[in-house]
């Protein structure tokens, strides 16, 4: 029996396709690219053509195999090639080490850039038709904070504090 996504007439629309965690390594590769595809097909079956991935796209922080560098650039390119654009959010075990900014998704900075754009700060996105303001920070380190369990961070909004254990959270304006 196939299992259906609830969906509900009160709600709108979806607006975007969120994912993370997805861990690529070399035992993995095969069930990783056949999770983007199927991430893939349901933005497509939803008629969408923004994705998010909130980080985490590699298991460690240790060098990457080919292997998954190559595995990678495949699955962005399955983006683009469905016309989907994909905000890459890089994670912890993206990054070559905790202190820099640098990640592994940097490699593929100039891909494609109207369809694959890496955020590298803390930022949002505005969703105007749906009234909805996803926030996302990228990874960071305790001493970028000012103390161990938040961070204080300045949009053009006022200023909101984020608690280390969140990645992402959201508001919604009516």
């Amino acid at each position: 029996m196939e299992k259906r996504i609830y969906k509900e007439k009160k709600f709108s629309s979806p607006i975007a396709g969120v994912i993370s965690d997805t861990h690529i390594k070399v035992n993995n590769i095969l069930q990783v690219v056949d999770i983007f595809q199927q991430f893939i097909n349901l933005l497509i079956e939803f008629d969408l053509k923004l994705a998010i991935h909130c980080g985490d796209f590699f298991e460690n922080r240790n060098a990457q195999t080919f292997e998954n560098l190559i595995a990678i650039k495949l699955i962005i390119n399955l983006f683009a090639e469905n016309n989907i654009t994909l905000f890459a959010i890089p994670g912890n075990h993206d990054k070559q080490n905790l202190e820099g900014e640098d990640s592994y998704v940097d490699i593929y900075d100039l891909h494609d850039e109207e369809r694959f754009v890496i955020y590298k700060e803390a930022g949002y996105f505005d969703f105007t038709k749906t009234k909805l303001r996803l926030f996302f920070i990228p990874y960071f380190t305790e001493a970028n904070t000012s103390d161990s369990n938040s961070v204080e961070l300045n949009f053009s909004v006022p200023t909101t504090t984020f608690h280390r254990s969140a990645e992402i959270a959201w508001s919604v304006n009516f």
